[in-house]
This record gives structure tokens, sequence and C-alpha cells, in this order.
């Protein structure tokens, strides 16, 4: 699944390269973590989120996300 900079989606590789980190986890809870509604750290000890690669990175996400709060 990749975003382009139109905002659409699809299926592929990221033309960048290959990603540092995978995170999995269901719609639902992907709206909740961005809305500030579910703590990341608690969704991964909760098994509601999977990272695979470079859990600096994804740990990274957590102040982004905190950012995007007050945007949705």
């Amino acid at each position: 699944m990749f975003v382009s900079s139109t905002g659409s989606s699809g299926s592929g590789s990221y033309p960048g390269g290959g990603a540092s980190c995978t995170m999995t986890l269901d719609s639902d809870d992907f709206v909740a973590l961005f809305k500030g509604q579910l703590n990341p750290t608690q969704a991964f000890m909760g098994g509601k989120l999977k990272i695979k690669g470079d859990m600096m990175v994804a740990m990274k996400l957590e102040k982004l996300m905190g950012q995007m709060k007050s945007k949705l």
C-alpha cells in the first residue's frame, strides 16, 4: 500500500525504496491512534499494533501523531 501526494492509495512498492518499519493495525484502531484516542504504546503492548523493522523509527511516529491530533 502506498499513498501519493494527491491523497490516493493503492497496492505496490514505495518508489523511495524499502520501508524501515511496517506497522499493522485495523482501520478503526488506525483512526483512534491518529485522533489521540488510542495510545500507541498501549496499542503495541495490547497486541492491537504490530511493528516489524526499526522500532526507533516507529517510536518517532508517536511524536508525529501528537502534532496531527489537533488537525483531525
